[in-house]
């Protein structure tokens, strides 16, 4: 795995790359979850999150796209920095936190 560090938020992000996308996502700090679990979490999920992404197309105009999600919001993480579109966010935690 790719450290976290070697890729800032705003530093280059391959999606076709998962090292890329696992660091992006860890660079993301938490203080409800342990680091351990939480780059376990982002390591089995970014084989479907890349999938997601191939289902969402990359506009040549800016677009606006419904995002659905729940905590901790990889997918919506991901559809900001890798696609062109101002996303609506419905999804929160239940406790009104971050995560």
């Amino acid at each position: 795995m790719m450290d976290s560090k070697s890729v800032s938020r705003g530093g280059r992000v391959d999606e076709h790359e998962s090292a890329t996308l696992e660091a992006y996502l860890n660079s993301f700090g938490s203080t409800l979850r342990r680091e351990d679990i939480k780059a376990a979490m982002v390591e089995g999920g970014v084989p479907l999150w890349r999938r997601v992404l191939d289902y969402v197309p990359q506009p040549r105009q800016r677009g606006r796209a419904l995002e659905l999600g729940s905590p901790p919001f990889n997918i919506a993480l991901l559809m900001k920095k890798l696609r062109n579109y101002d996303l609506t966010l419905t999804g929160s935690a239940s406790d009104g936190s971050a995560e």
